[in-house]
């Protein structure tokens, strides 16, 4: 079944690449106009183009055949060619364990839609997510008095269980990894493959506690109740789904409450 899954992959990626001759025109006109350097994105976050950036990576805006895509140039302050050992015994760099990661999410609803990829470049293209990011919507009047659908929590404990199925990690650290749209719900923009020399492993529990604790703004932000109300949402939906109480809510106070305190040591 392992070697089933991991010939697939392959076959998947093999079959991104071909499709990234599709993209490389746009691509490198956008990299002649970036001269990449190592200031982590601060002189070329104002780039018309420029959707974001985080520890290891760039992503922005190209256009092909009248279609608007996202396209991330990875590992461009890192480096990182490192092998690393994932779950399932495969050896993989940090970006192919990415790409790997998209591969296996590719379809599920909530994740990014992935159509090309240079193994060669550290590039992938995908689709650009809708709505905004949770740390857009912590002061957004929109959500002062809105209350997040149970569809739309009930899909985002689906997305949190298929990615601990595949052994795929989602990137929870901060809120501008993941995605909101009023009309659609959830969606997800960092994630990769367990790899154990990278990855603590997570209970589902601890990665729902964790993502609540992040999707909280500060008590001062507009929709703190909104997200509050998410929360203990959650608690019920979770009792509903799984037949057993789990305190989310409180938790998600004490670690809260636990990371103020560090600032402060």
């Amino acid at each position: 079944m392992l070697k089933k899954q991991i010939s697939v992959e392959l076959f998947a990626v093999e079959s991104l690449q071909e499709n990234y001759d599709l993209f490389a025109s746009a691509v490198e006109t956008l990299r002649a106009q970036l001269q990449v350097s190592n200031d982590r994105g601060e002189s070329r976050k104002h780039h018309p183009d420029f959707l974001g950036y985080g520890q290891s990576a760039e992503v922005y805006v190209i256009n092909v055949n009248g279609r608007q895509y996202a396209c991330r140039f990875a590992d461009i302050y890192t480096h990182d060619s490192n092998m690393y050992k994932s779950f399932d015994g495969k050896v993989w760099t940090s970006f192919e364990a990415h790409v790997t990661g998209l591969v296996r999410m590719q379809n599920t609803p909530g994740f990014m839609q992935f159509y090309a990829v240079s193994l060669a470049e550290r590039v992938t293209i995908t689709n650009i997510m809708l709505g905004q990011t949770i740390k857009d919507w912590h002061n957004s009047a929109e959500l002062l008095n809105f209350e997040i659908p149970d569809e739309h929590i009930n899909a985002f404990f689906e997305w949190l269980e298929l990615a601990q199925q595949r052994n795929v990690v989602l990137d929870m650290q901060k809120p501008d990894n993941t995605f909101y749209d009023r009309e659609t719900g959830f969606s997800l923009v960092d994630y990769t493959v367990y790899v154990p020399d990278l990855h603590r492993p997570e209970t589902f529990e601890q990665l729902l506690i964790k993502t609540c604790k992040i999707f909280l703004p500060a008590e001062d932000s507009v929709a703190y109740a909104c997200f509050e109300k998410f929360i203990k949402r959650c608690e019920f939906i979770y009792t509903s789904r799984y037949g057993a109480e789990l305190n989310i809510w409180e938790q998600v106070r004490k670690l809260r409450q636990k990371d103020l305190m560090a600032m402060f040591d």
